[in-house]
């Protein structure tokens, strides 16, 4: 099998940061910047899956120690790992997402 990545269907870089607004854990909106392919990656979630990723912000930022990490850091690793268990249970992933390495595994 191919494996083909993000280059092969987009000319943008995927790791500039892009800013949304979502939910934080009390409900209000804040902007949160993730790399282009982060967003990408939940984008496609959500268009398989329905629904929105306001409760996954939510949550996350619920747990997030602000002493420690920033909002923007926080969503980032959730990304990662919402991706990583999702390869580690076998769920599909978008063709443009290389599979992830025992190595990755180690970060979950």
């Amino acid at each position: 099998m191919l494996v083909r990545n993000w280059w092969d269907y987009f000319e943008t870089n995927p790791y500039a940061t892009i800013g949304r607004f979502v939910p934080s854990a009390f409900g209000h909106l804040v902007i949160v910047e993730l790399s282009r392919v982060s967003w990408a990656y939940l984008d496609w979630i959500v268009d398989r899956q329905g629904g929105d990723y306001g409760e996954f912000f939510s949550a996350n930022d619920r747990v997030r120690l602000p002493e420690k990490e920033t909002i923007h850091e926080k969503m980032e690793s959730a990304v990662r790992t919402l991706y990583l268990r999702r390869e580690k249970a076998g769920s599909p992933r978008p063709e443009w997402c290389p599979p992830a390495n025992a190595a990755d595994f180690m970060d979950i």
